[in-house]
């Protein structure tokens, strides 16, 4: 890592276990206040949370059926997605409007943003081996430095606990989809380990709508993804473990041309994976200590047709992500005064490519050093982080937040927040050179910079739990791609800002057998030097859920509406509305068998995310899930 006194320092200076989490409430009042860590970088019950979040819990994730990260995703609140097609395919991910590049996505805290030229690589994880995903909503650089303009969402996997246990689904469902998977994990007092794969295949829709020749076919998806990790419990102040996950597949697409013609099958393998290694020692009876080293590898290769060559000519390319990650967290108890939080950290990312070239095989390096302080004294709740970031590349950088708490009495909280963030010019739009596209990169960019400001108010009890945020995000020095009109030659500059306003409210309750949920999100996002609204972004997005649960069986049924939404790929300039009707139902056939079905666009309803491309219709899935505990 190119520092060895952070190296050293970090090796000598291992990490302590979290904490478990009382469990002295009852079972009803855990679902709707579950523990969350991402909102602070420590573990704390969702009702103490002075934030924007969501989490989604193994039951959610298993009920998805034949879908993806991104359909599971785009039914959250405050988040939008807009995709080039079926499974697999290139994907935007909004949080509050902001870009998939303003977006920061770890994995058990290690990084897994890449310079994917189809989007985000969320797209391509496996939830195979997903224990729960958490969502925080609004910029969170002080606590997890650059791209976190627009919020957080972070994957945590299954760990291994004492005794064997094993875990198996198979299923089916239209568009030729297959999904099997297996879970094995065991171990006793000290030692723990697990090891699972799983298998995901689709035949998928056509990519783009009215297609002819190749365009007009089924773009397929495969996705094949083994998990492993091991865990050894030295005493109850000490652990130390290993993880390793891998996904590989390969997702059809079509040309783009237009109208969509295009008589070549274009294609995208990719191979990512992510490790991590970590020790936890509680070194004192209130100072708690991590240390993690870990890494994502991001690889990707197109075979593509470029029509407009001369002469037109197969391009096949391929391109290459690395991130490595060393942090080294303490959490201290002060006792009456809160708890603190300090952490020094050290990234770096490298890229190498065989299909566009850079001036140099381009490397990032960035160290960190970030502070907390929380607590509460009365009705008054705090929470105050700083962070200072030392990048190789564009210097130094600062961020801050202030979060404010009230207790009103009677359940109801109200709190406010500001915070600063900042997105880091990539290393595409730093060092990229290719003659072909007339694109260079430019090294004195500067990074994107935001300044948010929220207000929040909380109700809850045992049974029922409703947040209301309203958000205001301004974003300054956007980075875009500016060309000669005359030559269309081009590089990247900091050319614009915007504005990103809106409200996020929430409702969950949960009355015995039944578990209803509410959801309504207003955005108004816009480019603030043109006046435009941002693309794909919808000003209106709501959902109504229902579950109902009596012996073995649960139904649920879900009702998404998106509204109408700018989009410059269309011809009319407009994406209508949608409303999709989602049903869901389990059986319990033993204790350890249960059959799973799912009917998503129920009503056949036909839509688009963006224009000229096409979305699933009806879609329906079966599955069997065994468990042996």
């Amino acid at each position: 890592m190119r520092h060895p006194r952070l190296t050293a320092l970090a090796a000598l200076l291992p990490a302590c276990l979290v904490l478990d989490a009382h469990a002295a409430v009852e079972l009803m009042a855990a679902e709707l206040d579950p523990v969350v860590v991402t909102a602070t970088r420590q573990a704390a019950p969702l009702s103490a949370l002075m934030a924007d979040v969501t989490v989604i819990d193994r039951e959610q994730i298993q009920r998805l059926g034949q879908g993806t990260i991104t359909d599971l995703l785009g039914r959250q609140p405050g988040i939008q997605t807009s995709a080039y097609g079926g499974q697999g395919a290139a994907t935007s991910f909004y949080v509050r409007g902001a870009n998939s590049n303003q977006l920061k996505v770890l994995i058990d805290g290690i990084a897994i943003n890449s310079i994917d030229p189809s989007g985000s690589p969320l797209r391509l994880l496996s939830l195979a081996d997903v224990d729960r995903i958490e969502i925080l909503r609004g910029p969170a650089a002080t606590l997890y430095g650059a791209d976190a303009i627009g919020g957080v969402i972070q994957i945590f996997t299954r760990q291994a606990q004492a005794g064997f246990a094993a875990q198996a689904h198979a299923g089916a469902g239209s568009h030729g989809t297959r999904k099997a998977g297996v879970e094995l994990s065991g171990g006793n007092a000290q030692w723990r380990w697990q090891l699972g794969g799983s298998h995901h295949y689709s035949d998928g829709i056509s990519a783009q709508r009215d297609g002819s020749n190749r365009d007009a076919d089924d773009d397929s998806y495969r996705n094949n993804a083994v998990n492993a990790g091991l865990r050894y419990l030295a005493s109850e102040d000490a652990e130390y473990g290993l993880s390793y996950r891998q996904a590989r597949g390969l997702a059809e697409y079509d040309s783009g041309n237009t109208p969509a013609d295009g008589d070549y099958n274009n294609r995208q393998a990719f191979d990512n994976s992510q490790w991590q290694l970590h020790a936890k020692h509680r070194l004192s009876p209130r100072w708690r200590s991590t240390v993690q080293f870990g890494g994502a590898d991001d690889w990707q290769k197109d075979w593509s047709f470029n029509a407009w060559a001369f002469p037109p000519a197969e391009v096949v390319g391929a391109i290459t992500t690395r991130n490595r990650e060393l942090s080294w967290q303490n959490d201290i108890d002060l006792g009456h005064w809160g708890n603190a939080l300090l952490a020094v950290e050290a990234e770096r990312q490298r890229v190498s490519t065989t299909s566009a070239g850079y001036t140099h095989e381009p490397e990032l390096e960035n160290r960190s050093l970030l502070a907390g302080w929380g607590g509460s004294r009365g009705r008054l709740q705090w929470q105050l982080n700083a962070r200072a970031d030392d990048h190789q590349q564009y210097g130094n950088q600062s961020t801050g937040a202030l979060s404010l708490g009230w207790a009103l009495g009677g359940g109801w909280r109200a709190h406010a927040s500001y915070g600063s963030a900042f997105k880091a010019p990539s290393v595409d739009q730093l060092y990229i050179d290719n003659p072909a596209w007339m694109l260079t990169g430019n090294p004195d960019l500067a990074p994107e910079k935001s300044r948010n400001r929220e207000l929040g108010l909380r109700w809850g009890n045992s049974t029922q739990q409703l947040g209301v945020t309203w958000y205001l995000n301004r974003v300054s020095n956007l980075i875009d791609w500016v060309s000669d009109p005359v030559t269309w030659a081009g590089t990247y500059a900091n050319v614009s800002q915007a504005r990103m306003e809106g409200v996020t409210a929430q409702w969950r309750g949960n009355f015995g057998a039944f578990s209803p949920s509410l959801s309504y999100d207003w955005l108004d996002a816009e480019n603030l030097d043109t006046g435009f609204a941002l693309g794909r972004r919808a000003r209106h997005k709501a959902s109504a859920g229902l579950d109902w649960q009596h012996g073995p069986l649960q139904l649920g049924g879900e009702v998404l509406a998106v509204g109408r939404r700018w989009d410059y790929s269309n011809q009319t300039g407009n994406l209508a509305g949608y409303a999709l009707l989602n049903l869901s139902a389990s059986y319990a056939l033993r204790e350890d068998l249960q059959l799973q079905a799912r009917l998503d666009n129920a009503l056949d309803r036909d839509y688009q995310s963006i224009g000229g491309y096409g979305t699933p219709g009806r879609s329906a899935y079966l599955a069997l899930r065994w468990s042996l505990r």
